[in-house]
């Protein structure tokens, strides 16, 4: 089997031709489905006990064999659904999309694909910025002192009208 090593720089400097050319072979398998009845690794083994003294050994059924129909998910890359590297949106959906299949609730899947796409915040010029900073600094507080001055005249003038009457 051939392999080779490709960094971040050589990648990004990539033309399409040479990135079909590289990554022209097909079968490559990078993520796969397994349904049926599995047998446990442990099936006629002993069971390894922990290292830690308070340990308590397993006091539940020991089960050499799955019940029913079990699935598992294999997938070639680990790091898909890392948020701490931010993946794409759609390595996300397509991760819950997995939970989803392997709780049997694939009907979830239709709901969460009629659901709004996140907008990315666009950038903002520097004037911009500073415009709203100085705005939301100095509008709240004179927002308050006019409403403020305006309550306190309207108690001056019915102090004055109540006085007169």
């Amino acid at each position: 089997m051939d392999f080779f090593f490709l960094n971040l720089e050589q990648f990004q400097s990539m033309t399409k031709q040479s990135a079909d050319t590289l990554f022209d072979k097909n079968g490559f398998t990078v993520g796969a489905t397994y349904t049926g009845k599995f047998k446990s690794f442990y099936t006629g083994k002993e069971m390894p006990s922990d290292t830690i003294a308070s340990w308590v050994p397993l006091s539940g059924e020991r089960l050499n064999e799955s019940r029913g129909e079990s699935k598992i998910i294999a997938i070639g890359d680990g790091e898909f659904a890392n948020e701490e590297n931010r993946p794409p949106r759609e390595n996300i959906v397509f991760f819950i999309n997995l939970v989803d299949y392997l709780m049997d609730d694939v009907g979830l899947a239709e709901i969460r694909t009629k659901m709004s796409s996140e907008s990315p915040i666009q950038e903002t010029s520097d004037d911009t910025k500073k415009f709203m900073k100085w705005f939301n600094l100095v509008f709240p507080p004179a927002l308050i002192l006019i409403i403020g001055l305006y309550k306190w005249n309207q108690r001056k003038q019915k102090k004055k009208n109540l006085q007169k009457a």
